[in-house]
Order: C-alpha cells, then sequence, then structure tokens
C-alpha cells in the first residue's frame, strides 16, 4: 500500500492500522521515519498518524548487512580453506578454496560428521582426533579464541593426503574451521632432511686423506 491508500483503508476500517517505513533525506543528512495510522473511534471518524524517527536503528540494520556482506567476501575470497557449521553441526558454507584444496562441494558434506568421515576414513584416526578436538567443550565455553590443533592430515575426495594446520572457533551461534595447507613446505622439508642425510652418509664413509 502506499501512505494514502493505507491512511484511507484504516478510516474505512479496512484494516486495524497501517505503518509503512518511509526515507526523508535532505542533502546534509540521512534520516528514516516509521508512519504508523491507528482509527479515531468509528469508522469516517478519521485517523491519528504518528510518525517516529527510526534512523539509528535503520543505520544499526545497514552497518550490520554492511559487516555481513564484507565477511561473506572475504570468507569466500579467503586464500585460506574455511568451512562453517551451527551448533547442531549443520554444514553453513564452505569456501572456494576448501573445495579447491579438498574437493568436496558443501552439497557433499551436509554435517560436520559427513565431513570428519571423508577426511579422516580410519575409524580409530578419526576418534582420536575428535576427542582431542572436543567440539562439546569450545561450543560451551564459547571459547573467544578456539582451539588450534596444529598439523593434521586430511584425506582428499582424489584419495591423495593433504597435511594442514587446522584451528576451529566460535563465532556468534557458528563454529568456524580453518584449513592451513603446509603440504608443499613439509614435504620440501623432508626432501631437505633426506638429502642432508645422504650427504652426511657420504661425508662419513669418505676416506680422509
Amino acid at each position: 500500500f502506499q501512505a494514502g491508500e493505507g491512511i484511507q483503508s484504516v478510516i474505512d476500517h479496512r484494516m486495524p492500522s497501517f505503518s509503512l517505513e518511509y526515507a526523508c533525506h535532505s542533502p546534509q543528512r540521512q534520516r528514516w521515519f516509521n508512519m504508523h495510522v491507528t482509527p479515531l473511534g468509528e469508522a469516517g471518524r478519521g485517523v491519528v498518524v504518528a510518525h517516529t524517527d527510526i534512523t539509528a536503528r535503520r543505520q544499526a540494520e545497514e552497518s550490520l548487512r554492511d559487516s555481513e556482506l564484507r565477511f561473506r567476501r572475504l570468507f569466500h575470497e579467503a586464500p585460506l580453506a574455511m568451512g562453517i557449521v551451527d551448533t547442531n553441526f549443520a554444514t553453513k558454507a564452505v569456501n572456494a578454496h576448501f573445495v579447491q584444496l579438498f574437493g568436496y562441494s558443501q552439497e557433499e558434506l551436509p554435517t560436520l560428521d559427513a565431513w570428519w568421515s571423508r577426511a579422516f576414513p580410519d575409524p580409530v584416526d578419526r576418534a582420536a582426533f575428535l576427542e582431542k578436538l572436543n567440539l562439546a567443550e569450545i561450543i560451551g565455553n564459547q571459547t573467544p579464541v578456539g582451539k588450534n590443533m596444529g598439523e593434521i592430515h586430511v584425506t582428499c575426495k582424489d584419495g591423495t593426503e593433504r597435511i594442514v594446520e587446522f584451528s576451529a572457533i566460535v563465532i556468534g551461534h557458528d563454529l568456524l574451521g580453518t584449513y592451513f595447507d603446509i603440504t608443499d613446505r613439509k614435504q620440501a622439508e623432508m626432501v631437505l632432511l633426506e638429502s642432508n642425510e645422504r650427504f652426511s652418509t657420504v661425508f662419513q664413509s669418505s676416506p680422509i686423506g
């Protein structure tokens, strides 16, 4: 309804009341108001029209929307694999880097249990990891810094294994998991270690003089 149509509907008692939020900006300031219309006595006798300044509320709502948009963009575009689940452990989102790194889409991981069973196909390893992680404690304490699990080995959809540093943190009513891939670094360290060991063996076995 437009304002005039809404007011007339209250006058005719076709509506018990009518409300409309509207902008009333000036070159210097943006303002929003809520118009609330109530009947005055019997039908046709008139109405009471009240205008309430709701600028602070609208600005707060817009600020919240802007913050949520920035977070969603940061989440989806971050060069770090991330996933979000709610307190019932239903998957709310995984970002592009998560899909790229592990090969699983959000549709394939409807719950956190579905993800853990794929990431840790060995039930003994999975049980040990979950016991150490203790998600119930993290959620119950609303730990602001969450828990850093350090290095873990995650099995990808194609059967390969990635070494990642995993952390879990509570954000509002959700749980955010981050996975920092260190596979290449660990492999480079292993190559360097093996190279040093071979050099040491050759050096020790070589005759002197």
